[in-house]
């Protein structure tokens, strides 16, 4: 059943408009870069790790914030709106007969989750690569340069004028050790991040099943609700950034607080699970 509803969903053209987006986005990036640098001397380039597509920087600052408004409608497109397709089709209970109420939405689940995954995970792989063979290794990185005397408090926020929430920079260990290594990880997190939200969206259209449409609200004004927390709470000590969408973004600011984050994304599992568990039983009922 899996080996099935993955093989739709890279068949939907949702899942490839946002595919397409996302490659669209990075080469974008990757442009960007390309003519900022052009004819610079190798000190004043970033490094390959910090010209990576979910890093901030004034020279993509348009290309990233508009990203960034877009991804809560992004992230509904790769396979959440299946079910309601496999209802509207009347082809929902011949699948349920086929495979069975729980492998069916199980199944859908996890290809959701992979889906949401992949079609970020992928772009963002192929602009590591590009980064990777383009840009030298010069160590000037978005936090600044590794050769700066005052680095040491700028990574570990020694030098906050203010009191945040959480470490400055997540994994310093690995980040000293290698900025590819440290992006390659957020790379992954954010589209693990992305992949979960999918799923929650998926869960919800059990709920909204009339209008594909209307499917792309619910998220998005959660993520409203956090941005609007965001701007409230903005200048309080100790500080948290609320903005959940940008946890796994490199932009260097500071009150990233995991065991917000973490909250949050066992928040969102749980209502998977339980969505999941209560739509396969009322169907079992039925």
């Amino acid at each position: 059943m899996i080996r099935m509803q993955f093989r739709l969903m890279i068949n939907k053209k949702e899942f490839q408009l946002v595919y397409l987006i996302n490659l669209v986005y990075v080469f974008l990036v990757y442009l960007k870069h390309i003519s900022a640098y052009w004819g610079d001397e190798v000190s004043t380039i970033l490094s390959p790790g910090s010209t990576s597509a979910i890093v901030w920087h004034y020279n993509i600052s348009r290309i990233y914030h508009i990203y960034i408004i877009l991804l809560p409608f992004l992230l509904v497109l790769p396979f959440a709106m299946s079910f309601i397709d496999d209802n509207k089709n009347l082809i929902l209970f011949a699948l349920q007969i086929r495979s069975g109420v729980k492998v069916y939405y199980i199944a859908k689940g996890i290809v959701c989750f992979i889906g949401g995954f992949l079609a970020f995970f992928v772009p963002l792989f192929m602009n590591f690569i590009l980064n990777h063979v383009t840009f030298p290794d010069s160590g000037l990185t978005f936090m600044g340069d590794l050769y700066d005397i005052n680095f040491d408090s700028l990574v570990t926020g020694a030098g906050l004028t203010i009191e945040a929430r959480g470490p400055k920079t997540w994994f310093l260990p690995l980040f000293l050790a290698s900025q590819e290594g440290y992006t390659l990880l957020f790379c992954i997190l954010f589209s693990i991040e992305m992949g979960i939200f999918s799923t929650f969206v998926y869960v919800v259209s059990f709920a909204l099943k009339r209008s594909k449409l209307i499917l792309l609200l619910p998220f998005y004004l959660i993520t409203a609700c956090f941005e609007k927390l965001e701007l409230i709470y903005r200048g309080r000590e100790p500080y948290l950034c609320y903005s959940i969408l940008s946890y796994f973004m490199l932009d260097g600011w500071y009150g990233k607080d995991p065991l917000f984050i973490g909250t949050v994304i066992l928040a969102v599992l749980f209502i998977i699970v339980l969505g999941i568990h209560w739509q396969i039983r009322r169907d079992q009922l039925e």
